[in-house]
Protein backbone atom coordinates (compact mmCIF):
# COMPACT_ATOMS: atom_id res chain seq x y z
CA UNK A 1 0.00 0.00 0.00
CA UNK A 2 1.59 3.25 -0.41
CA UNK A 3 1.85 6.00 2.29
CA UNK A 4 0.89 9.71 1.92
CA UNK A 5 2.08 12.20 4.22
CA UNK A 6 -1.13 14.09 4.76
CA UNK A 7 -0.43 18.05 6.28
CA UNK A 8 -3.06 19.42 8.83
CA UNK A 9 -4.59 22.00 6.36
CA UNK A 10 -7.00 19.74 4.27
CA UNK A 11 -6.71 22.93 1.55
CA UNK A 12 -3.04 21.51 0.99
CA UNK A 13 -2.36 17.85 0.45
CA UNK A 14 0.65 16.51 -1.19
CA UNK A 15 2.18 13.21 -1.70
CA UNK A 16 5.94 12.70 -1.05
CA UNK A 17 8.15 10.93 -3.23
CA UNK A 18 10.43 9.78 -0.37
CA UNK A 19 9.47 6.34 0.57
CA UNK A 20 7.64 5.74 -3.02
CA UNK A 21 10.60 3.79 -4.39
CA UNK A 22 10.39 1.23 -0.84
CA UNK A 23 6.56 1.34 -1.25
CA UNK A 24 6.15 0.90 -4.70
CA UNK A 25 8.14 -2.62 -4.60
CA UNK A 26 6.59 -5.65 -4.73
CA UNK A 27 7.24 -8.55 -1.45
CA UNK A 28 9.63 -11.60 -3.21
CA UNK A 29 6.95 -14.66 -2.91
CA UNK A 30 7.24 -18.47 -3.13
CA UNK A 31 4.79 -19.97 -5.80
CA UNK A 32 3.37 -23.30 -3.88
CA UNK A 33 1.24 -25.83 -5.69
CA UNK A 34 -2.71 -25.03 -5.53
CA UNK A 35 -3.36 -27.99 -3.14
CA UNK A 36 -0.19 -27.17 -0.56
CA UNK A 37 -1.78 -23.39 -0.30
CA UNK A 38 -5.36 -24.85 0.71
CA UNK A 39 -3.60 -27.24 3.44
CA UNK A 40 -1.68 -24.05 4.20
CA UNK A 41 -4.71 -21.86 5.23
CA UNK A 42 -6.23 -24.40 7.08
CA UNK A 43 -3.49 -25.06 9.23
CA UNK A 44 -3.07 -21.61 9.89
CA UNK A 45 -6.85 -20.71 10.54
CA UNK A 46 -7.03 -24.07 13.36
CA UNK A 47 -3.10 -22.95 14.38
CA UNK A 48 -4.89 -19.26 14.98
CA UNK A 49 -8.00 -20.73 16.19
CA UNK A 50 -6.20 -23.33 18.97
CA UNK A 51 -4.15 -20.16 20.46
CA UNK A 52 -7.67 -17.76 20.45
CA UNK A 53 -9.65 -20.48 22.25
CA UNK A 54 -6.57 -21.45 24.60
CA UNK A 55 -6.13 -17.33 25.49
CA UNK A 56 -9.86 -17.12 25.97
CA UNK A 57 -9.80 -20.13 28.47
CA UNK A 58 -7.12 -18.29 30.23
CA UNK A 59 -8.42 -14.90 30.55
CA UNK A 60 -11.66 -16.17 31.73
CA UNK A 61 -9.97 -18.32 34.45
CA UNK A 62 -7.62 -15.32 35.12
CA UNK A 63 -10.70 -13.30 35.33
CA UNK A 64 -12.89 -15.65 37.67
CA UNK A 65 -9.50 -16.33 39.86
CA UNK A 66 -8.76 -12.61 40.57
CA UNK A 67 -12.45 -11.77 41.42
CA UNK A 68 -12.84 -14.68 43.48
CA UNK A 69 -9.28 -13.48 45.54
CA UNK A 70 -11.24 -9.74 45.39
CA UNK A 71 -14.30 -11.01 47.15
CA UNK A 72 -12.50 -13.32 49.43
CA UNK A 73 -10.19 -9.77 50.11
CA UNK A 74 -12.69 -7.74 50.53
CA UNK A 75 -15.29 -10.47 53.25
CA UNK A 76 -11.47 -10.54 55.09
CA UNK A 77 -11.56 -6.68 55.45
CA UNK A 78 -15.61 -6.43 55.87
CA UNK A 79 -14.98 -6.06 60.04
CA UNK A 80 -13.41 -2.56 59.09
CA UNK A 81 -16.79 -1.07 57.71
CA UNK A 82 -17.73 -0.83 61.41
CA UNK A 83 -14.59 0.79 62.61
CA UNK A 84 -16.74 4.21 61.78
CA UNK A 85 -19.45 3.55 64.45
CA UNK A 86 -16.78 3.79 66.94
CA UNK A 87 -14.74 6.21 65.28
CA UNK A 88 -17.85 8.65 65.57
CA UNK A 89 -18.63 7.66 69.09
CA UNK A 90 -15.54 8.52 70.74
CA UNK A 91 -15.59 11.81 68.54
CA UNK A 92 -18.67 12.58 69.99
CA UNK A 93 -17.55 11.71 73.84
CA UNK A 94 -14.68 14.04 72.83
CA UNK A 95 -16.25 16.89 72.30
CA UNK A 96 -18.49 17.08 75.55
CA UNK A 97 -15.31 16.27 77.39
CA UNK A 98 -13.75 19.31 75.76
CA UNK A 99 -16.22 21.35 76.62
CA UNK A 100 -15.83 20.74 79.80
CA UNK A 101 -15.11 23.51 82.39
CA UNK A 102 -12.71 20.71 84.82
CA UNK A 103 -8.56 20.48 83.29
CA UNK A 104 -8.24 17.19 83.85
CA UNK A 105 -11.75 16.21 81.25
CA UNK A 106 -10.72 18.38 78.77
CA UNK A 107 -7.48 16.65 78.72
CA UNK A 108 -9.41 13.65 78.39
CA UNK A 109 -11.51 15.24 75.66
CA UNK A 110 -8.17 15.68 73.66
CA UNK A 111 -6.97 12.35 74.27
CA UNK A 112 -10.24 10.79 72.82
CA UNK A 113 -9.44 13.16 69.90
CA UNK A 114 -6.86 11.66 69.26
CA UNK A 115 -8.08 8.31 69.35
CA UNK A 116 -11.12 9.33 67.16
CA UNK A 117 -8.71 10.41 64.58
CA UNK A 118 -6.67 7.45 64.50
CA UNK A 119 -9.85 5.46 64.16
CA UNK A 120 -11.65 7.68 61.28
CA UNK A 121 -7.62 7.02 59.13
CA UNK A 122 -8.07 3.63 59.84
CA UNK A 123 -11.48 3.69 58.41
CA UNK A 124 -10.37 5.70 55.73
CA UNK A 125 -8.09 3.60 54.30
CA UNK A 126 -10.34 1.15 54.36
CA UNK A 127 -13.15 3.11 52.42
CA UNK A 128 -10.39 4.76 50.11
CA UNK A 129 -11.71 8.45 51.47
CA UNK A 130 -8.45 10.62 51.40
CA UNK A 131 -9.89 13.58 52.22
CA UNK A 132 -11.08 12.49 55.65
CA UNK A 133 -7.69 11.35 56.10
CA UNK A 134 -6.11 14.54 55.50
CA UNK A 135 -8.45 16.26 57.36
CA UNK A 136 -7.95 13.57 60.46
CA UNK A 137 -4.45 14.13 60.36
CA UNK A 138 -5.09 17.94 60.08
CA UNK A 139 -7.45 18.21 63.00
CA UNK A 140 -5.15 15.87 65.11
CA UNK A 141 -1.99 18.38 65.01
CA UNK A 142 -4.81 21.19 66.02
CA UNK A 143 -5.67 18.72 69.18
CA UNK A 144 -1.87 18.47 70.14
CA UNK A 145 -1.80 22.19 70.24
CA UNK A 146 -5.07 22.12 72.90
CA UNK A 147 -3.60 19.88 74.48
CA UNK A 148 0.05 21.42 74.99
CA UNK A 149 -1.84 24.69 75.83
CA UNK A 150 -4.16 23.15 78.65
CA UNK A 151 -1.01 21.40 80.06
CA UNK A 152 0.56 24.75 80.37
CA UNK A 153 -2.14 25.97 81.77
CA UNK A 154 -2.36 22.98 84.59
Amino acid sequence: MLAKVVNDDTGCLWSRGDLESIASMLAPTVEHPPHAEGLLRELAVEFSLHHVFTAMHLLESDSANQQSREVEYMQNLAWLDWVQWPAMLVTVVAAWMIGSSRPGRRMGGFVCFGLSNVLWVIWGLYAGAFALIVLQICLFLMNLRGFKKNLDED
